[in-house]
């Protein structure tokens, strides 16, 4: 529940919108991975979906608690997805990065594949990485 109240914030409220049930159809199949600080709160967070057999992760949701952002904590998360991915034969990520932010996925070794589109109501980018 911490998870879903941190990405409705995150990624919903601060453009207008809420959490339908449909956004979270399937989520019951997916891999939800948090990282939380020593007083066991949650810092950011993340779902992945497996596509392809298994052979490809998909990220989605990626949402980091305001006083955390900038600290590392995103990419301390991803680091361990991406360990995560490679201990279990994924040998590909995709994600849907809003273009604000893209850069933080460049760091991370993402690439662009294709163009802008729109979703939720702002401009995105499909980025790709090989693992």
């Amino acid at each position: 529940m911490e998870m879903l109240k941190l990405r409705e914030l995150q990624l919903r409220a601060s453009i207008g919108l809420v959490l339908a049930n449909s956004d979270l159809e399937g989520e019951d199949k997916q891999h939800h991975f948090g990282l939380f600080n020593s007083s066991l709160q949650l810092c950011a967070c993340v779902v992945l979906s497996m596509e392809n057999s298994g052979q490809r992760g998909k990220l989605r949701q990626m949402a980091v608690e305001t006083d955390y952002q900038l600290r590392g904590m995103g990419r301390s998360l991803y680091e361990y997805v991406e360990s995560w991915c490679r201990v279990h034969g994924v040998r590909q990520i995709v994600l849907h990065a809003r273009t604000s932010v893209k850069g933080f996925y460049y760091k991370l070794g993402f690439t662009e594949c294709g163009v802008e589109f729109v979703q939720a109501t702002l401009p995105h980018i499909k980025m790709l990485k090989a693992l």
